[in-house]
């Protein structure tokens, strides 16, 4: 882990996993992605995945019990420069469970990372449900299953 852990809930931390740690987590992180990678319609694979976040392509985060360790969510972000000079973080996954303990600070989490590293905003691509876990997020649009939020250059 490349920072200490934040803490989400009393029960709950976030943290991101550095590329030579993935190894030491990813066997649970393997069984969570495995749905999100069977609906990616042969996209990509639980393989791909963990190469990605070795090779420094892809990020890791995992939600976690700190007390026993136990993984309850991950996801995957990558930071996605365009030829037009506009920087967003990409969420690629999102998988797990006890979204309702974690997704409002887990974002949270995610805003501030991508504005440290000068993003303009983050996107991600996603099934109809992901939707769900976003809509009461202030500044949300959803385009065609592509979700965007982009940062206020003011703040």
């Amino acid at each position: 882990m490349n920072q200490p852990a934040t803490k989400l809930t009393q029960d709950l931390d976030i943290s991101l996993i550095l590329p030579d740690q993935v190894s030491l987590v990813w066997k649970d992180c393997e069984k969570i992605f495995k749905k999100s990678c069977k609906r990616s319609g042969g996209r990509v694979s639980v393989i791909d995945l963990y190469m990605n976040c070795i090779e420094n392509k892809s990020s890791l985060w995992i939600v976690f019990e700190p007390d026993s360790m136990n993984i309850v969510g991950c996801a995957i972000t990558q930071l996605q420069d365009y030829p037009t000079k506009l920087r967003m973080l990409n969420i690629e996954h999102v998988a797990g469970g006890r979204y309702e303990e974690w997704v409002d600070k887990g974002f949270e989490i995610l805003y501030k990372w991508a504005k440290d590293n000068n993003c303009d905003g983050i996107e991600a691509l996603g099934r109809s449900g992901f939707w769900n876990w976003i809509k009461n997020e202030k500044g949300w649009e959803q385009k065609a299953r592509l979700y965007e939020y982009k940062f206020d250059n003011k703040k």
